[in-house]
């Protein structure tokens, strides 16, 4: 679910940006493909902070977050961002021409959530795999990993021509609705879903050493 909508943002954000956010700054016309560069200055600007949160709270007595707290995060960040697209066409007014524009902070404050969020998100897929596989399953489940993220780059593309049919407003209030109940339900349910792993680890792991 997460890459299919987090792939999803760069459509979002070229199309909507090109025709809707006024890319004007004191006289100078911001490129929209710069758009691409703050996801990496915003992964290698907030990396070390995070690693450092990360490794504080391992040393706290609550311990660090779990894995499924930290997917919730990650969701609820994207679902976040795609909000941003939202509240900058509630600010250009709804349905507007494209003479009317929204403000470049939004388009930022857009790529700065979606960054973070996949900051959250993303180095779990490895870790996830190589802390709870089996060891000798290990290459395959991690191969599995990245075909599901091969996945969701070939489907995106179908989910933005149907997102396309309907509004702005609708199309990125629903996206945001699904991911942050998404993040509820990891939540809510995140002791039972990580004793359910441990639990099937184990049993995995039993089956395969006899």
């Amino acid at each position: 679910m997460f890459w299919v909508f987090w792939y999803l943002t760069y459509l979002a954000a070229y199309d909507y940006g090109a025709a809707f956010i006024n890319m004007n700054v004191s006289g100078f016309n911001v490129p929209l493909s710069w758009f691409d560069s703050l996801n990496s200055m915003t992964c290698i600007a907030l990396g070390p902070v995070l690693g450092m949160l990360w490794f504080k709270l391992s040393k706290t007595a609550k311990g660090d977050l779990s894995l499924f707290k930290k997917l919730g995060i990650g969701l609820g960040l994207l679902g976040a961002a795609f909000l941003m697209l939202v509240f900058a066409e509630f600010s250009r007014g709804v349905g507007a021409s494209d003479a009317s524009k929204a403000s470049l902070l939004w388009l930022i404050a857009f790529g700065l959530l979606l960054s973070v969020g996949e900051m959250f998100f993303s180095p779990l897929g490895n870790s996830f795999v190589a802390k709870y596989a089996p060891n000798k399953m290990v290459s395959v489940l991690m191969g599995v990993w990245t075909f599901a993220t091969f996945i969701a780059g070939k489907s995106y593309g179908y989910l933005y021509a149907f997102a396309s049919k309907f509004s702005v407003i609708q199309a990125y209030s629903v996206i945001p609705a699904i991911l942050f109940v998404a993040t509820v339900m990891l939540f809510v349910f995140d002791k039972k879903l990580t004793t359910l792993l441990e639990d099937d680890s184990d049993e995995v792991e039993d089956a395969l050493a006899s």
